[in-house]
């Protein structure tokens, strides 16, 4: 298991040699995986990269999902030379990085409406930059904002996804459940006449239930651009006090700022 981990290990400690610190990394583009993942090599290995403060839909978020990642292949064709700004690592073991070609494709996806901002994992990226690409894309209704307020955040629908599967009920067709390690043995299909909630958490009532044909889920509710510019402020005077003042993970956004 050990040895297994060995060659990304390698890649780590000559990307974050310090703490805080930041590296830029060349590498070739492999695959797309998704909106937000891809596969490069670097220095003969095959790594994969989440992109950083970005959350593009999901696959089974039809048809955004589809969108999300057809756009970064446009932006990211097979052999194409990136830059990778690296953040951190997840818990999958991949890399976290900002993707630069041409230009900061991370920004570009959110500017596009591929994809949301990711406030709670904003730290080490340009929030306000963000944030402002976000609000041109829902201004003008491009990609996920097509529908009003925007589509279920993906965050949202993978934590309803978790939750039905957890129960044992069929989420979406093509969807999978996972038990430990191991995927199902096939695709769950819709099961007819069930009503799910897809976006979990703590909510109310959120209404109707989803389509399974759409896989947009219940739209969040529609903010002002009043009240969206005013979280927004907040969360970026946030980000730059955590980045001078480090926190622990307890105290993240969703706790500074409930209401938003």
């Amino acid at each position: 298991m050990a040895m297994r981990w060995l060659p990304l290990l390698l890649v780590l400690a000559a990307l974050l040699p310090g703490e805080g610190s930041a590296q830029a990394l060349k590498a070739e583009v492999l695959s797309i995986g998704d909106g937000d993942t891809i596969r490069v090599r670097q220095g003969g290995r095959a790594i994969t990269v989440r992109l950083a403060c970005i959350d593009a839909p999901e696959t089974a978020q039809s048809p955004y999902g589809r969108q999300a990642r057809n756009t970064l292949q446009q932006r990211l064709p097979i052999g194409r030379e990136v830059s990778l700004h690296v953040k951190t690592t997840d818990r999958y073991g991949r890399l976290v990085a900002e993707v630069i070609s041409d230009i900061n494709i991370n920004l570009a996806m959110v500017e596009d409406g591929q994809a949301f901002v990711y406030r709670q994992y904003l730290g080490g990226c340009d929030a306000k930059e963000y944030l402002d690409a976000e609000f041109r894309a829902s201004r003008h209704r491009y990609g996920i904002w097509q529908v009003d307020g925007g589509i279920t955040r993906p965050w949202d629908f993978r934590k309803g996804h978790r939750t039905s599967c957890a129960r044992g009920i069929p989420v979406l067709h093509g969807s999978f459940c996972r038990y430990g390690n191991r995927n199902s043995s096939g695709p769950l299909p819709a099961e007819k006449g069930r009503t799910l909630n897809l976006r979990g958490g703590q909510e109310a009532n959120p209404g109707p239930a989803p389509s399974t044909e759409s896989g947009q889920g219940a739209p969040e509710p529609v903010r002002t651009a009043e009240v969206r510019q005013r979280c927004d402020t907040q969360l970026v005077n946030s980000v730059t006090r955590r980045e001078r003042h480090p926190v622990t993970a307890e105290s993240d956004t969703p706790a500074l700022f409930p209401a938003c």
